[in-house]
């Protein structure tokens, strides 16, 4: 349990250094305000994983995203068999520049 405090404690600090040197390093304030609204989804983030760990969500979406996917590939494989092996269209006479072949 200390061990993951520790890290998350850790984490944060050392994110907190990161974006405070991408800020300074920055020209211009035109990007600032991006940049600190994205840091801060990410920050919340990370300040709600020991909440999500806790409660056993902290991998929840990936199944859940991963399975619906799959399963709509799956389905758009088979229509696209579907419509292969469906009917089949013979082309009798083709015309090229008004000559038949």
């Amino acid at each position: 349990m200390f061990v993951f405090l520790y890290e998350w404690i850790r984490n944060i600090a050392f994110y907190l250094v990161i974006i405070t040197a991408i800020i300074q390093i920055l020209p211009n304030d035109t990007y600032k305000k991006y940049i600190h609204f994205f840091t801060g989804l990410v920050l919340i983030l990370l300040l709600m994983t020991p909440i999500l760990k806790i409660l056993g969500m902290e991998n929840l979406s990936d199944p859940l995203w991963k399975k619906e996917g799959l399963k709509l590939k799956m389905e758009e494989i088979n229509k696209e068999k579907e419509y292969l092996q469906g009917e089949r269209i013979e082309v009798e006479d083709i015309k090229i520049g008004g000559a038949n072949k």
